[in-house]
Parts: structure tokens; sequence; C-alpha cells
């Protein structure tokens, strides 16, 4: 490590400069000549039938150049999402029509022109009541019935059972069982940057589109197959984007405002605002789970059951469930899994940093803390004895290729957190006379304690969360200027500062300074492909392409260079910039020299090329651990510290892993503690920043990072993507870190004070989505 140049180093983005300034270019900063603004007519109604759509007014008002609704579609959206609501709307906010105007304000008048008859029908937004016989049926046109045990459940998307060993038999035979219902809300994905796209269509029937999203080749798969146009004829021109976090994925904006310039014969451009992301962008499903786990009174795992049911709203989106998903990071023998995607009237959910694996892992991680306290075992040491190590991914007998450290990341984090150093009496403080410590800021939660009578009780809580990279499909270019200056070419779309990151494996792998290095991310019609930034496959897949390219670069340099000197390639070396003769490194020549000569002679310009298809994905880890102060009479929480520790393979650059890191644990404090989608049946009620509760600045504990680097062979330099792991095991952390303080664990989310509170008033076993939890004496360290 130490003998690297550029990597293994916390270099600043290198976007920062234009980020700070205001320079970078948004989507909605996009200006193109004679711009209309679109606007999109949205249903108030969360079920209903359109009887009828007029919209002559609106076409009739002055500055309205083009008025469209699915009549207007090419051909059919399949069996997906429309792009508007065809026969019946499904979700209050689902598109019904749209308009392009001279003006947002001409827009908005537009739409209040149009005149849509419903016919309103009941909706049903819990997922429990709409899978039950005799709920109102979402999709009439599909067979959603599935019979299970005799009983017929309706409006199924999904439906999926996987089981290995024998849960009856391992239930019966087993010390201590715990079994619970786990209920975790609709969460925004809360990127700042709301969901924008600029379209523009030459005479020739040449679409572009400039679009705020993570993967433009996705997008532009999308547009195609929905325009019903050859690939060849859109080109998806990538901004810079303001946060995904999986949510923008998908085609959403773009193909309606392309049928807008299309009709109108200019440019149009469409910019969501914050209601319409609360009621029709794609957030993680809301899930419900019923789970039931088993171990042996020597504290080892020994089944676990679960029945998931996924709200996958009006359309499929989220959701899943398997063996693998369920067991987690644990070697449990004997799990049975059933899990149902459920039609309700919501938007569809999508992908949310780690989609389907906090929800899960909540549950399970919750109960790890359940059955340790249970068998009177510490936590820790509980996790610890029943982690999967590397005999577990064994093949055949043969040693792993991919090296885990599951036990030495959960081991970090109770070292960094002091763990077992602490009593019982040394964290519970009687305070009635104790002033309020911040100020009120999003009305629970850090920062908005209030002087009350009270006992605060202080509690700590871990849990592990378990991940798989994704690499691929991934390619691009890597070119040697003749001034000297290196160009990495590709489609990848910096979400999280990758550029950066990027740009030192180039830099480390030529001998070159990083400021010498350019990464350019080209539109569709120029670069080559790139899957969607997502999957924590950036630094993962796309850096291992990177490397081989610049590694392919490099070969060429050396034997040109090697003909110049009068050498052979293996006798020569780079670094800053220079070709040099190993023993005599005064015999030298510059990359500029090189790249000037490659031009005339030789091969021809100095270019390495890489593509890959996909990656074995390392398994990947993230511990954390947290410490509340609970107020026992108003249940206010206030998070001390989260200790987040994660196997990261080899941090190319520290600083950015740890932000990474330290973002997605906040995330999963949102999740924790504040964040859901409320619904009634006409469709979301919090509906803006106002009433969706985020944590804020205020709110935010300290979270103190420690990195473990076990290195991927596949990754470069052995690098691990980093992206999703670090939000999952926040979620029970917190939890279980509450329950330490009370005595009750609460199996609901998020855990707000109304839910400590009466938790802790109840007095039977299960009462207010909670479990009792008596809480320990001692805490050894668990190695």
């Amino acid at each position: 490590m130490s003998d690297y140049s550029v990597v293994g180093k916390s270099l600043p983005r290198v976007d920062a400069v234009a980020k700070v300034t205001g320079a970078a270019e948004y989507a909605a900063d996009v200006k193109l000549p004679n711009v209309l603004y679109g606007k999109i007519l949205r249903s108030p109604h969360a079920h209903a039938r359109i009887v009828r759509v007029d919209t002559r007014r609106a076409e009739q008002l002055p500055g309205v150049e083009a008025v469209i609704t699915y009549k207007d579609l090419p051909q059919p959206s399949g069996a997906g999402r429309p792009i508007f609501a065809q026969g019946k709307v499904r979700f209050a906010g689902e598109a019904v029509a749209a308009v392009a105007a001279s003006s947002p304000e001409v827009a908005q008048d537009a739409l209040d022109l149009i005149e849509v008859e419903y016919a309103v029908l009941p909706a049903v937004m819990d997922p429990l009541e709409a899978m039950q016989p005799g709920a109102p049926l979402i999709h009439e046109e599909l067979k959603t019935a599935v019979t299970v045990d005799g009983v017929e459940y309706v409006n199924i998307s999904d439906h999926s059972h996987d089981r290995e060993g024998n849960v009856d038999r391992a239930f019966a035979r087993a010390d201590a069982v715990v079994e619970n219902t786990f209920h975790l809300s609709v969460v925004h994905q809360c990127y700042l940057e709301p969901h924008a796209a600029v379209a523009s269509v030459a005479p020739t029937g040449k679409i572009t589109v400039w679009t705020t999203t993570q993967g433009h080749f996705w997008t532009l798969e999308g547009m195609a197959k929905i325009l019903g146009v050859p690939m060849t004829q859109i080109n998806v021109v990538p901004t810079t984007i303001g946060g995904g976090f999986g949510g923008k994925c998908e085609a959403m904006l773009e193909p309606i405002a392309v049928l807008l310039a299309r009709r109108a014969g200019k440019p149009v451009k469409i910019v969501m605002t914050r209601v319409e992301e609360m009621l029709a962008a794609t957030p993680a499903p809301r899930c419900v789970i019923d789970m039931k786990s088993a171990a042996r009174k020597d504290g080892t795992l020994t089944a676990r059951q679960a029945r998931i049911i996924w709200d996958t709203g009006a359309y499929a989106g989220g959701g899943g469930g398997g063996v693998d998903l369920v067991r987690g990071p644990y070697r449990v023998p004997n799990v049975k899994v059933e899990a149902f995607s459920v039609y309700t009237n919501k938007t569809n959910p999508g992908a949310y940093r780690a989609p389907s694996v906090p929800q899960v892992a909540f549950a399970y991680e919750s109960q790890m803390d359940m059955l340790a306290r249970e068998l009177g075992i510490d936590p820790v040491a509980f996790r610890l004895k029943n982690l999967k190590d590397n005999r577990d991914f064994a093949e055949n007998g043969k040693p792993p290729r991919i090296a885990v450290a599951f036990k030495e990341t959960l081991q970090k984090a109770a070292e960094m957190a002091g763990w077992g150093q602490q009593t019982p009496r040394q964290r519970d403080r009687g305070t009635p006379d104790r002033k309020p410590q911040g100020q009120p800021s999003s009305g629970h939660g850090v920062g908005s304690q209030r002087s009350v009578v009270g006992v605060k009780r202080r509690g700590m809580g871990v849990a592990v969360g378990p991940w798989s990279n994704w690499a691929g499909p991934s390619s691009c270019v890597v070119s040697i200027n003749e001034d000297g200056t290196v160009k990495h070419f590709s489609g990848a779309v910096d979400l999280t500062g990758s550029d950066t990151v990027l740009a030192q494996i180039v830099a480390e792998e030529l001998g070159v300074p990083i400021e010498s290095v350019l990464v350019v991310t080209g539109d569709t019609d120029s670069a080559p492909y790139a899957a969607v930034s997502g999957g924590s496959r950036i630094t993962y897949g796309q850096g291992a392409v990177a490397r081989a390219a610049a590694r392919e670069a490099k070969e060429r340099l050396l034997k040109l260079a090697a003909e110049q000197l009068g050498v052979k390639p293996r006798q020569l070396d780079t670094k800053d910039g220079k070709v040099f003769v190993k023993r005599d490194p005064k015999r030298s020549m510059t990359f500029s020299e090189l790249g000037r000569i490659s031009l005339w002679s030789g091969n021809g310009p100095i270019v390495g090329r890489a593509s890959i298809a996909e990656l074995p994905s390392p398994p990947v880890i993230a511990a954390q651990i947290a410490e509340v102060e609970v107020d026992t009479e108003t249940g206010f929480v206030k998070l001390l510290r989260l200790i987040a520790t994660q196997d990261v393979g080899f941090a190319i650059n520290p600083m950015a892993c740890e932000g990474q890191i330290q973002g997605g644990a906040v995330q999963g404090v949102g999740w924790a503690l504040y964040e859901g989608i409320q619904y009634d049946n006409n469709g979301v009620v919090n509906r803006s920043f106002l009433d969706y509760l985020l944590p804020t600045a205020m709110d935010a504990p300290p979270v103190e990072v420690g990195l473990v680097e076990l290195n991927a062979p596949d990754g470069p330099f052995g690098a691990k993507g980093i992206g999703e792991p670090p939000i999952i095991p926040t979620l029970a952390a917190i939890a279980n870190a509450i329950a330490d303080a009370t005595g009750v664990h609460i199996t609901d989310l998020p855990i707000t004070p109304e839910r400590i509170v009466t938790a802790m008033s109840s007095t039977s076993a299960r009462s207010g989505g909670a479990s009792r939890s008596p809480r320990r004496t001692a805490r050894p360290t668990g190695k």
C-alpha cells in the first residue's frame, strides 16, 4: 500500500470547484433556444376510471403549443408502469396528460383547463388488506389471484417460496425461539435535485435528451421501447446529477418531454416539483415481515422462517425474497421463505441503496439481539459465533477465491465503540431538572430535547449488514494525448465522486499525477457502454476496466519508448509522466514526447481499451454500533454516537470511502427514527419536506468510520464496492440500542417517541409493535 503514489490517498474530488461555485450544469440548467416548459396533469384520485379527457380549452390558451395524452403514445407501454394512465388511474399522482407552453405559469394554467371526468373507485393502501379476498382489484385485466394453503389471495404481482433444510424440526428442538412481525414504511430517496429532462427533436427525427439519470444507456433503452424508435435515433446526454440513491434509474419524464417536443416542433423542459416527487417517483417499498428464528443454548443458530409482504404499488416494482436474503451473513442450516409482492394504490417502488436488504436485515438483526438476550449471550459474541467465514464460501472442498472479513469487521466496530466497557448504571441518568440540549429541529430526536421531568437512559446496539457487488457491463477507453495528458472516456455517470476514483486508478497505473488525467462521461452516441451507476459497481466494475484500459495503453507506451531508447519494454517503467530505464533512470522520455511521436510512427496514437460483462461478486459486510439516550417519559431519542465499519477491499480514496459510509449511515438514521410516507385513501399525506421528516445536521450524530481492507482479487488494486452496505445495519443497530436502553424492542419503523412511550407503557409481551427485552447487565467484548 505504501508503494502507491495516487491510490490509497485521500484526494479532493475532481469536480469540487465546479460543484461549490455553481459551474456544474444540472438538467434544469440546460438552456436551448425557443425552449418550452412542460407540465404534467396528475390524477387527484388514488383509484378511478377515466370517463373522459377534454383538452380543447387548454389547446386554445395563448402560449400553449402542445397537449398530449395516452392517445399520443406510439405504442402500448406494456405490463409495466405506463407513461400516461390508460382508462384507469391507479394512484394519486399518476400522469393523465401533459402540456408544453411558453412559460411554466402558462403551462400550469393550461393544466387547469383540461377537463377530466373520473368515476372514483374504492382504493386500498395497505398490502395486507389488498391481498385479502374481496379487496378492490388494481388490475382487473391481469391474473393476480394466487391460492396458498387453501386461501385465494388477490392483487398479487409476484409470489415465491424457497426453503432449505427442515425448519419445523429445528424449531421443535430449539432452546430459544423468537417470533415477531416487522413493519417498515415507504421511504423516499430524497435526492435534492428532482427529476428533470430537456428534449429536442430535429427535423430529421433525431432525438436528443438531456436528463438527470444514473445510467443514460438504460434510459436510452427504455425510451426506444416506449417511443418505438431505433436506439440510434436517440441520443441521451447525462447532466450533473444531484443525488439518486437508486431513484433515477428509469425513464420517467424523458418520453413525455420528447412527445411534447415532437408535437410542438420546439425543445421542451420538464422539472418535477417536490410534491410530484413524493406522489409519483419510485421510493423504497413498504414491507411487512413475519419472522421466526431459533437457536440452541450454546448460541448456534438453527432455523429461520420468514413471510415477506412487499407493497409493489400500482405497478410491479421492488421486493423479492429468497433463502440467502433471509439467512443474511450467518450460518443458518434450516430456512424457509415465502414472499408476496402486492399491488396497492400507490406509486410503484424502485431501488433505494441496497434494495430489499435493509428491510429484511432490520428483522433478522433485531431477532439476533432478542435471541442473544434470551440465551444470556453477548450480542457481539452471538454474532461472531454464527457469522460465515472463508469455510462457508469454499467450493468442492477447495479454498474460496474470494476471502471474507465478516468477523474482522464486526470486531473492529466493537473495539472502536468500547463495547463492554460501560455498565447499565453508568448509562442511566435520572435528570428531573436537566435542561434541553440543542434546539428543536425536525420535531423529535437529536436536537429536539425539551425540558421535561424524566429519566434519560442510555443503550448501545449492534447490527451487521451483508452485500454483494455487481460489476458490469462496463467498458472504457484510455488515451494519451500529445501533450502527455491522459483521457479516460466512458459512459459511467459520476453519482458519488467516482470520477475522482477513476482518475486515481488511471493515474496510478500509468504513473502520472492525477492532475494529468481527465475523466469524461460521454453521451450515448459517443461513449462506450456502461451500466447504471448503482449496485456499488462503479469503483469495482468500472474501476477494473479503467485499470485494464490504462494497462493496455501503458503497454503500447512502453513498446514505443523501447523502440526509441533501444531497450526492451520489460526494462522500462513509468513515474511522474516519464518512461525511464529501470537500471538507468536518467535515460527517459516524457509522455508528451512519446505522445507526439505516436501520431506519426509505430502503431499510431496510444489508446487502451477494455470491457467486461461481469466479475465475480465479492461478499461485503458493514457493521455498526449505535449509542442512544432515551427519555423514558417523552420517548425522545438522542443518537449520541454511530460507529460504522466496513470491508472496502482497498480504499482507493479513504476520504471518499468515509464519506460514502457516513452518508449511507445517516440515511439509515432517517429510516430508523424519522422517515415514512404517510397515506390516506386519497394518497400521500406528507407531500413536502415540511411534513416528511428527515434527519437534519442537528439530528445526525458523529459517524466514526473504520475501514477494513481485505483485498478483492478482481477489484482494482483489491477494491470492493462501498456505496450500498452502509445503510443496511443502521436500522437495527438503532432499534437494538433503544431496546437496550428501555427494555422494549420496537418492531415498527420509524421508531417515533409515540411508539416508544406506547411500548414502554404496555404490560403485555407484544403490544404497540414491541417485544419485551430485559436489559443486559454486562457486556463482554465478544472476541
